[in-house]
C-alpha cells in the first residue's frame, strides 16, 4: 500500500449497524419486547438513520411480520426464531406451503456455508456440473449434490468418503450442511410444523423452486447482456463468477440462456465485481414472488422501476391479487402451523394455480441437462483429444443422475473410455472400449516407451 493510498483510508471502519439491513434487529427488538423501535435504536453509540429504520419497518409490514401498529405477528415470531436473515427465513416458510420444505431446508443450509466443491483451477469441472444436474441454477445444483451424497452416506460412511474423493467434494462442508438442515427442521417443528412437511418427494418441477428463490434473494436480480456480463439493479455491471454452473467452461464460449433474468446470492469484488450463487428465473417468477411494486402504463409494466415487461393491466392486477392472497394464506398458517396439511379447498386451489403459473412452458428446455447426441463423429472443427461437440450443452451423457461408481471422467471433462461416444486422438480408434490405441510404429509421446494410454508397457 502506497503512502498516498494509506493517507486516503478512513480513520475508522463504518459501524456495522450503519451498513447492514436492520430487518433482523427490528424483529428481535419486537420479539424481546424492548419497546419502541426508534427510541431503542436512538440509544446506540452511532444510531442508524431514521430512513433506514423506516425502510426496515415497511418491508416487515409488507411481509406481514409486523402489523400496522408495529407489533410482531405470529409469522414474524417464527421468522425471528430462525437463525437466518429474515428474507431467507420468510422464503423457507413460504416453501412449506408449496411442498418444498425439504428442498429449501437443504438450500438455505447450503448457502450458509462455503460451497462443497474442491476446485482445481478457476471453474467447476465437468464432474461437478454433471453431479449437480442443473445447468441454470447453482442452488438446485447444490441441493442435488447434497442428496446424492446423503443417499450414499445412509448406506455406508466409507462409500460416502469414496464418493467425495471421486467427485472432489469437501466432506466436512457437506456434514455442516447436513447438521444445519436438521437444526432448521427441528426449529420449525418446535414452532408447530408437522414432520411430514420435510419429507422429500421426487419431483421434476424445478420452476417452482426457482420461483420461490425470488422470495429470499430479491432484489438481487441481474440481467444477462453478453457472455458473462450482467446488468445489476443499480445500473452497474458484474460478471458471472467462474465457479458458477452458469459460467461457460472456456473463455469465449457462448451459452444460450432461455431467460435473461437471474437472482443471485452475493457479490464479490476482486479486480472486478462477480455474482455468485445464481439461478435463472422468469418474469412471472419475479412478478409473483419478487417485486415490491408493479407499475403499468399503456400495457407496459415496470417491476420496481427498472424491469420493463409488456403485459396488459388486467393481467398485472391478477398477479397483484394472487400475491396478496398467498400472503394471507401464509399468515393464517403461521397462527396454526399444523394446519398446513389441512388447508381449505380454496387455499389448495390457489397454491395449485400459482404452481401452474410458475411452470408455464415459456421456453423449451427445463433446468436439467440436455440429452446430447450419441454420434461418435464430431464436426471438422470439433475433432480433437477429448473435445465435445459444439452447442449449448456441456456434453453430458444423460439428464438422469449418474451413479458415481460407473462414471469415468477426466479432470477437465475428458471422457476416458466412454461406452457411447468414445474418444479421438492420434493413433487407432478402438470402437469396443472407446480407448485410443496408440500407434505402435510412431515415435514420440505415443510410442511404446512413452505410452500413457496403456496400463502397461509392451504389446497389447
Amino acid at each position: 500500500c502506497s503512502k498516498a493510498r494509506y493517507d486516503a483510508l478512513p480513520q475508522h471502519m463504518t459501524p456495522e449497524i450503519l451498513r447492514s439491513p436492520l430487518l433482523d434487529v427490528v424483529l428481535n427488538i419486537k420479539l424481546l419486547k424492548l419497546g419502541d423501535i426508534n427510541s431503542y435504536l436512538s440509544r446506540c453509540v452511532e444510531p442508524p438513520t431514521a430512513l433506514a429504520i423506516q425502510e426496515a419497518i415497511y418491508l416487515l409490514k409488507v411481509k406481514n411480520a409486523l402489523d400496522v401498529e408495529e407489533n410482531i405477528t405470529p409469522l414474524g415470531s417464527i421468522v425471528a426464531r430462525l437463525p437466518l436473515e429474515p428474507r431467507i427465513a420468510y422464503m423457507l416458510i413460504m416453501s412449506i406451503l408449496f411442498g418444498q420444505g425439504d428442498t429449501f431446508t437443504t438450500i438455505t443450509a447450503a448457502i450458509s456455508f462455503p460451497e462443497p466443491y474442491i476446485i482445481k483451477g478457476k471453474r467447476l469441472s465437468h464432474r461437478h456440473r454433471n453431479l449437480g444436474r442443473s445447468k441454470f441454477s447453482d442452488h438446485i445444483s447444490l441441493s442435488n449434490v447434497y442428496l446424492n451424497w446423503l443417499s450414499i452416506k445412509l448406506s455406508s460412511d466409507e462409500k460416502a468418503d469414496r464418493f467425495c474423493n471421486q467427485f472432489q467434494l469437501n466432506r466436512f462442508a457437506l456434514l455442516m450442511v447436513h447438521d444445519a438442515k436438521q437444526q432448521l427442521q427441528r426449529i420449525l417443528m418446535d414452532q408447530g410444523f408437522p414432520e411430514a412437511c420435510f419429507v422429500s418427494e421426487p419431483s421434476d418441477n424445478t420452476r417452482i423452486t426457482s420461483a420461490l428463490l425470488c422470495v429470499g434473494l430479491y432484489p438481487n436480480v441481474a440481467i444477462i447482456e453478453e457472455k458473462r456480463r450482467l446488468l445489476l439493479p443499480e445500473r452497474k455491471h458484474a460478471l458471472i463468477h467462474k465457479t458458477s454452473n452458469l459460467c461457460p467452461m472456456m473463455n469465449g464460449e457462448e451459452i444460450h440462456y432461455p431467460s435473461p433474468y437471474f437472482v443471485f446470492g452475493e457479490k464479490l469484488r476482486t479486480k472486478t465485481v462477480a455474482a455468485k450463487q445464481l439461478t435463472m428465473v422468469e418474469v412471472i417468477h419475479l412478478s409473483l414472488f419478487g417485486s415490491n411494486l408493479i407499475t403499468v402504463v399503456d400495457d407496459l409494466a415496470t417491476l420496481d422501476s427498472w424491469i420493463d415487461v409488456k403485459i396488459p393491466f388486467r393481467h398485472a392486477a391478477i398477479i397483484g391479487g394472487l400475491r396478496e392472497a398467498i400472503s394471507d394464506v401464509l399468515s393464517k398458517v403461521a397462527i396454526n402451523p399444523a394446519s398446513v396439511l389441512d388447508l381449505s379447498p380454496a387455499d389448495l386451489e390457489l397454491i395449485q394455480l400459482i404452481t401452474e403459473l410458475t411452470d408455464m412452458k415459456t421456453y423449451p428446455d427445463d433446468y436439467h441437462l440436455e440429452q446430447p447426441s450419441t454420434n461418435n463423429r464430431f464436426s471438422r472443427g470439433d475433432r480433437g483429444r477429448g473435445r465435445y461437440p459444439r452447442g449449448n450443452h456441456y456434453g453430458f451423457q444423460s439428464t438422469m443422475p449418474t451413479p458415481y461408481d460407473t462414471m469415468d471422467t477426466g479432470e477437465e471433462g475428458v471422457y476416458r473410455g466412454h461406452p457411447v461416444r468414445g474418444n479421438r486422438s492420434r493413433g487407432r480408434y478402438n470402437p469396443r472400449g472407446g480407448h485410443m490405441r496408440p500407434n505402435m510404429h510412431s515415435r514420440g509421446r505415443h510410442s511404446r516407451r512413452h505410452n500413457r494410454y496403456a496400463g502397461r508397457r509392451g504389446r497389447y
